[in-house]
């Protein structure tokens, strides 16, 4: 709007100047042509003899009209000036209202740009502000992460290199077993869950004990010769009702320098000694023992019979 205003004054101003030069290029025009008939009249009423007070007259009267019209051109042209100047005025004083009233429109348009760089500068440190307490706060957070995965890492060392008091006891317990008496593997842990440890404890001990278990079902094996006799296939049924693999078993037996008739021959004495046979079924007990038919056979005849 205050643009429309400026350009219809500056139209106005513009036509009014264009007004008052046309006029006064009229009024100039007018004055040649009087000047230029004034000459004509004076040659007339001199030429002419038989009036010479008339063209006087009519020259005194066309002299005081001229000075009537310059007269009020006069007053006309100072009139019109003041009318243009107080136009002026009126316009410069719409153009100094407009500067006026740009001047704080575009002050508040300034302040609140400022007001929005500070308020942006502001946040800007705000957030530089939350990065820097935030930075701490991660690295904080960090470093108690990490400390807790250190502690449970050191608990599971320690876990794993300590030992519980019913762990210690069972790994004596379990070293004492097999410094005087041979076991299987499984053997053993039956024998320390006899003793009240449990299974865990039992199986945790075991797996403590540097142990050649192959070497302990020949340690087993002699040990049952030692104070019974067997046939070979028996043996090894006995060292596996014991917890050693077959194939321990059998290795332990094929180990051993035993005279397996002499065996079927001690069995025999042995269940004559608490029992009576016949013969015949002497000799079919021995065979169920694991002994061959003929040293079944010949250990009936060695017994007396």
């Amino acid at each position: 709007m205050k643009k429309e205003k400026i350009g219809l004054l500056k139209k106005w101003h513009l036509l009014l100047i264009a007004f008052i030069t046309v006029a006064a290029f009229l009024s100039g025009c007018g004055d040649e042509e009087e000047a230029a008939e004034e000459p004509d009249q004076v040659e007339t009423n001199t030429n002419d003899e038989e009036a010479p007070e008339e063209a006087k007259d009519e020259s005194d009267e066309s002299h005081e009209a001229e000075e009537a019209e310059e007269a009020e051109e006069a007053e006309e042209e100072p009139a019109q000036t003041e009318e243009a100047e107080e136009k002026e005025e009126d316009f410069v004083e719409v153009e100094e209202l407009d500067n006026l009233e740009e001047e704080p429109a575009e002050a508040q348009a300034s302040e609140e740009v400022e007001e929005d760089l500070t308020e942006a500068e502001e946040f800007d440190d705000l957030e530089e502000l939350d990065e820097v307490e935030e930075e701490p706060a991660e690295e904080e957070a960090l470093d108690e992460t990490e400390e807790l995965d250190e502690a449970e890492e050191d608990t599971s060392e320690i876990e794993e290199a300590g030992e519980t008091l019913s762990q210690q006891n069972a790994v004596s317990a379990a070293r004492d077993y097999i410094s005087y008496s041979s076991f299987s593997e499984s053997g053993l842990i039956e024998q320390l869950e006899f003793e009240g440890f449990n299974n865990e404890e039992a199986t945790y001990a075991v797996n403590q004990l540097d142990v050649d278990w192959q070497e302990q079902a020949v340690f087993t094996a002699e040990d049952y010769l030692a104070y019974s006799s067997f046939s070979e296939s028996g043996l090894i049924e006995q060292l596996v009702f014991e917890g050693f693999s077959n194939e321990h078993a059998s290795n332990a037996v094929s180990q051993l320098n035993v005279d397996w008739q002499e065996q079927a021959v001690l069995t025999a004495e042995d269940y004559l000694a608490y029992s009576s046979f016949s013969k015949s079924g002497l000799i079919e007990q021995l065979v169920f023992e694991g002994f061959s038919n003929e040293h079944a056979t010949y250990a009936a005849e060695q017994a007396g019979l």
